[in-house]
């Protein structure tokens, strides 16, 4: 009798120690960045820790960044190898500012919080990186995955425009993650994307496809830059066929790039003589065509030189485009607008987008002000208008969901020699003090990197 008690206890310790997989002596302790790590063990960290010398991370021993915690990499000749679990939760971060992260097969990476890699820097995953939910990944290194090597999105996962991605592996982006890709990228043969959230190839992106790429059914898709599938590259497009994805900035992904010289005008340059206009070198004209509403005092109106400008305009062979300043705070208005807007087109051949100009502060969510962009397109779309979206950098980045700005096309409004902003562009207005012959006084100018004329007509776009 006291024999079975003994095997009953002894089984029982057995079970309950099986299910934890942890030995007796495993702790959780603070880490201190120094302490030697051992298996079985979880370490965490909840201030800044600037690693002094190379670090691994032992397989069954975990790192957890807390939030408020901050684990830093900053030294060309050391290495962070990963054979257990590197866990950066929510508030937290890493960050590779020099030296190589190495994750080894069984060894892992995942991000809850933020993690930054930085130019000069290394991955070579042959384990698995996972971003979830709430992390988000910005890479501006090299990132080398092996085959045995996994990277799994369900959070961010961003590359800038010098970054360099290659994969033998797998990567995964499952719903709602997202991967932009702005630098180079390459799948070998054995490599492969399986999208099932959002994948974007932006405008200066040089992704070279050798492996395979699979789309979803429910996946979102938009490219911009260059994407090059070789003999034996795969794209395997499982969505719906999009009705109207000739509207979007898709259309121009493969299109050259160009560089005309354009102005934008409206009743605030008073009475133009057009025949003066071509000689100062403008190509073409974007044209107030009118406001939303601004008060009950100020309804919805067409711009007071409107008509006169585009028939001025085209009586002199420029090409134009024309834009709506949109005072919409709701979808509601925005489609008003929107109908307003069409309604004052019809009888004029515009060979540049239609465009909606929307620059003012809104007390609306980033999702509120999205569905207005997205709204007012709807309209555009339907009577066969070709949509462009107009502001600056600030408001872009503040209002718009990345994914639609990647979708659309767009006329960025930044003052200077330089641009900043990061995502795709295809007009750029630079200057509001231009001077231009027939035109008393400033004129703004831009330059489109898009002969839309051309693309226009052979689409049948704008009703051409």
């Amino acid at each position: 009798m006291v024999l079975k008690k003994i095997v009953v206890m002894s089984l029982s310790v057995f079970i309950v120690l099986g299910v934890c997989s942890l030995p007796v002596s495993a702790k959780s302790v603070e880490w201190d960045g120094v302490t030697a790590l051992e298996t079985g063990n979880t370490y965490y960290v909840s201030q800044e820790l600037i690693l002094r010398r190379s670090l691994n991370i032992p397989a069954g021993a975990r790192v957890v960044v807390r939030e408020g915690g901050i684990v830093t990499l900053r030294s060309d000749d050391l290495q962070l190898r990963v054979a257990g679990s590197l866990i950066v939760l929510y508030g937290g971060l890493c960050e590779l500012r020099r030296g190589e992260l190495i994750i080894n097969p069984g060894g892992s990476v995942e991000v809850y919080g933020e993690f930054n890699q930085f130019r000069d820097t290394s991955m070579k995953i042959s384990g698995g990186f996972n971003t979830y939910n709430t992390g988000e990944v910005k890479t501006s290194g090299i990132i080398t995955i092996f085959t045995t090597g996994e990277i799994m999105t369900r959070g961010i996962f961003a590359q800038t425009i010098s970054g360099i991605i290659s994969t033998s592996g797998k990567l995964t982006i499952d719903r709602p993650g997202e991967l932009r890709v702005a630098g180079s990228m390459s799948i070998t043969l054995s490599g492969s994307i399986n999208n099932l959230g959002y994948l974007s190839i932006g405008v200066n992106a040089n992704f070279v496809n050798s492996g395979t790429i699979t789309l979803s059914r429910d996946s979102e898709y938009t490219r911009t830059g260059s994407l090059v599938n070789t003999k034996s590259g795969k794209f395997i497009d499982n969505r719906e066929k999009i009705e109207y994805e000739m509207m979007t900035a898709a259309l121009l992904a493969n299109e050259p790039k160009v560089s005309i010289r354009g102005i934008d005008v409206s009743y605030a340059q008073g009475d133009i003589n057009w025949e003066q206009v071509p000689l100062s070198g403008a190509e073409f004209v974007i044209i107030r065509a009118g406001r939303g509403t601004v008060s009950d005092e100020w309804p919805m109106r067409e711009d007071t030189h409107f008509r006169q400008n585009i028939e001025g305009a085209l009586s002199v062979g420029l090409d134009v485009g024309v834009y709506f300043y949109s005072y919409a705070k709701s979808v509601r208005e925005a489609r008003e607008e929107a109908r307003f807007y069409v309604s004052l087109l019809e009888e004029y051949e515009i060979t540049y987008p239609v465009i909606l100009d929307i620059e003012e502060d809104m007390d609306i969510t980033q999702q509120e002000a999205t569905r207005i962009v997205q709204t007012f397109f709807e309209i555009l779309i339907e009577n066969n208008y070709y949509p462009m979206l107009y502001s600056y950098k600030t408001w872009l980045e503040k209002y718009i969901e990345p994914r639609v700005l990647d979708t659309y096309a767009i006329w960025l409004a930044q003052l200077g020699r330089t641009v900043t902003y990061e995502g795709p562009y295809h007009i750029w207005q630079f200057s509001h003090n231009g001077r231009i012959n027939g035109i008393e006084g400033p004129v703004d100018l831009n330059i489109s990197y898009i002969d839309f004329p051309e693309i226009l007509r052979k689409h049948r776009l704008n009703n051409l």
